[in-house]
C-alpha cells in the first residue's frame, strides 16, 4: 500500500505535460520504487485519470510542444529512411 497526494499526482501530470507518457512513467517509478513494472502502469493511468489543473503549465502550449517533438521525430525518421536508401 502506498499514499498518493496532491504533489505526486501535481508532479506527474506536469511530467506527462511537458515530456508525454514516458516522462510521467519515469517520475511515477521515480516516486515509488518499490512497484513491480507491471503496477506501474496501472499506478500511472490511475493518476493520469485524475484530473487537476497543473500549476505554471499552460496546456495549449505543452501540447504545441510535444506536437513539435512529434514532427522533429517524424523528420528525424524520415531523414534515416533516406539515408538507408529506403525512400
Amino acid at each position: 500500500m502506498f499514499l498518493v497526494d496532491l504533489a505526486d499526482i501535481i508532479a506527474v501530470h506536469r511530467a506527462n505535460d511537458l515530456g508525454g507518457h514516458d516522462s510521467a512513467l519515469a517520475e511515477v517509478r521515480r516516486r515509488w520504487p518499490a512497484l513491480a513494472d507491471r503496477a506501474v502502469t496501472g499506478v500511472l493511468d490511475r493518476v493520469l485519470a485524475i484530473k487537476v489543473a497543473v500549476p505554471g503549465v499552460d496546456p495549449a502550449a505543452a501540447e504545441a510542444e510535444h506536437q513539435r517533438g512529434r514532427a522533429r521525430d517524424r523528420e528525424r525518421l524520415r531523414r534515416r529512411r533516406i539515408k538507408a536508401g529506403l525512400e
